[in-house]
């Protein structure tokens, strides 16, 4: 203790895994090793008994600072013409300003208030590190000799919603798969859509066999699932452009870009209607599931057709230009840059700036003195 307040331990070791995971989702190829043992101890995790309450608390004021923030995203959206309206913003002007604010409102509420179990919180692959791949003669690829993993990144973890952190990792997922899609790059881009079912059907079963849940519970934590997505494909990597530069999108033309980053928006308002909006499907746990992956395999292949090059073969990547480097995205960097867009964009060809000409409060605001 310190002046009568209790200090935090922050205890770490070494890893030998030291490559960012979120790569292998760009390069549309995924260990399935690492999926398997990810899903198991982010499920245990989930399940650790005794933990107080209101442990880690105060990190919440974090991400409840932005709530306010999405409300004007929204408002920015609904008020923008349709001939600069993608289908994402299309989606959010079907269901209007109010229904949208009643979304935040609830993930606000859930997120205040929800305490059923223990969340990392951030689990974007990019606060997961992998094995680095190893190069082949001429160039190919195998993964790391182990599939070993680390998760880092622990300090925003809270007690919450059942499915966040499920949610939050699918949503990198989910950009990288519309990404190649939008390409026409259809094998990487299946891969990338049956991992995520992987990663769901491993997690739920050790829920079933060490926590012995119940279809109501599964379906509780699907809907949480989808709520986590839906914060970081929608607001973080849609309307953000967060670790935009970390997409598979080196070499694709503008249109392309922009089918691909529309699609992540349409796909984030489905997830995030189904999680806090007033309309839920009332399915049971197999149609919830049928449902999320049907909708992903519609975009796919709708994404695919108008690429109007649907390549069965896996595309031929370069090495991804962080990997080259042997550079990493970190949060503070991206939420730095994201942020000065905000604030300091020029309306772009189109009439958007790269979060659409929304007036956002400038950089020092939000950024409030923290120092990146």
């Amino acid at each position: 203790e310190n002046n009568g307040q209790a200090a935090k331990l922050l205890v770490a070791e070494w890893s030998k895994a030291d490559e960012q995971f979120a790569n292998q989702f760009a390069d549309g190829n995924v260990d399935p090793r690492v999926i398997r043992g990810l899903a198991v101890a982010l499920a245990q995790l989930n399940l650790t008994p005794e933990i107080k309450e209101e442990w880690n608390q105060d990190c919440r004021s974090c991400f409840r600072s932005l709530h306010p923030v999405f409300k004007q995203i929204y408002a920015g959206f609904v008020a923008l013409p349709d001939d600069q309206s993608d289908v994402a913003v299309q989606r959010c002007k079907g269901l209007g300003l109010e229904a949208l604010e009643q979304m935040i409102d609830n993930m606000d509420q859930e997120y205040m208030e929800s305490r059923q179990v223990l969340n990392h919180n951030d689990t974007k692959q990019f606060n997961i590190l992998v094995e680095q791949p190893i190069i082949q003669s001429g160039g190919a690829q195998t993964f790391g000799e182990h599939g070993n993993f680390a998760i880092c990144d622990w300090e925003m973890t809270v007690k919450g919603k059942s499915g966040k952190d499920v949610g939050v990792f699918w949503a990198w997922s989910l950009a990288c798969m519309l990404c190649h899609a939008a390409q026409g790059n259809e094998k990487e881009a299946r891969h990338l859509l049956q991992t995520s079912m992987n990663f769901w059907n491993e997690y739920a079963s050790i829920l079933v066999q060490e926590g012995e849940k119940d279809e109501e519970y599964l379906i509780d934590t699907l809907r949480g699932a989808f709520g986590g997505a839906y914060l970081y494909l929608f607001f973080a990597y849609y309307a953000f452009g967060m670790h935009g530069d970390c997409l598979p999108l080196e070499g694709a033309s503008e249109e392309v870009a922009a089918k691909a980053k529309g699609a992540m928006g349409y796909v984030g308002m489905f997830l995030g209607d189904e999680s806090y909006g007033d309309n839920k499907s009332a399915l049971p746990l197999d149609g919830l599931l049928n449902l999320f992956e049907s909708t992903l395999m519609g975009e796919i292949e709708a994404l695919i057709e108008s690429s109007g090059v649907a390549k069965k073969e896996p595309a031929q990547h370069r090495p991804h230009h962080r990997r080259e480097s042997n550079r990493r995205a970190s949060d503070a960097m991206m939420m730095e840059e994201a942020i000065k867009r905000m604030s300091n964009a020029e309306i772009s060809k189109g009439g958007r700036a790269s979060i659409y000409g929304i007036d956002i409060p400038d950089a020092d605001e939000l950024l409030d003195g923290e120092d990146f």
